[in-house]
């Protein structure tokens, strides 16, 4: 015999000054410091908006699919403190042997002489990504955590030594402080 399995739920409040607005599986919340917005896409999970939560729907027994739901309120929370307060990343330029020069063009930011190289390693930037240079600093900011943790990712892997003994060769760019909240 098998049980019927009930619903279950996993719910999240949203503050006052947010707003969310679901069209079809893309959950879109807007705030004071700007908007996001990430599609909930699972064939056993379900997601609405019912007054002023977010639920997240489900039949089945099976502990993935919690977790996945669990999971997914997280990303909601992150999307909701990204657009009340932003999130900051700290990465520190570090050179011994050639002087690194850093400057933004667009959505790209441009690295000279790396290694003493000849031509610029360029990162391209998602959309949202804002970057402020200060002496050796580089200041990544956003409302979606996704975006700055992987923009400050790919400037980190960008500027990775090979074929160089890392004890020697220190030159980079690293990440040093992680999803802090702008104010």
């Amino acid at each position: 015999m098998s049980e019927k399995t009930k619903e279950q739920t996993v719910e999240l409040e949203i503050p006052q000054n947010v707003k969310a607005k679901l069209e079809g599986v893309t959950l879109t919340i807007e705030g004071p410091m700007g908007k996001t917005s990430r599609p909930f896409n699972h064939t056993r999970i379900s997601i609405s908006l019912e007054g002023s939560k977010v639920v997240f729907k489900y039949t089945s027994k099976n502990r993935r699919i919690r977790a996945i739901a669990i999971s997914w309120m997280n990303h909601v929370k992150n999307m909701i403190e990204g657009v009340t307060h932003g999130w900051r990343y700290r990465m520190k330029v570090v050179y011994a042997h050639f002087p690194l020069k850093i400057s933004t063009k667009g959505n790209e930011l441009i690295i000279e002489n790396f290694l003493g190289e000849k031509f610029p390693r360029k990162v391209i930037l998602p959309e949202g990504v804002n970057v402020k240079i200060e002496e050796s600093n580089l200041i990544l900011e956003s409302v979606d955590i996704e975006k700055v943790g992987l923009a400050a990712l790919s400037i980190e892997r960008r500027t990775k030594i090979k074929n160089y003994d890392p004890r020697v060769f220190q030159d980079g760019i690293y990440i040093y402080s992680k999803a802090e909240h702008i104010n």
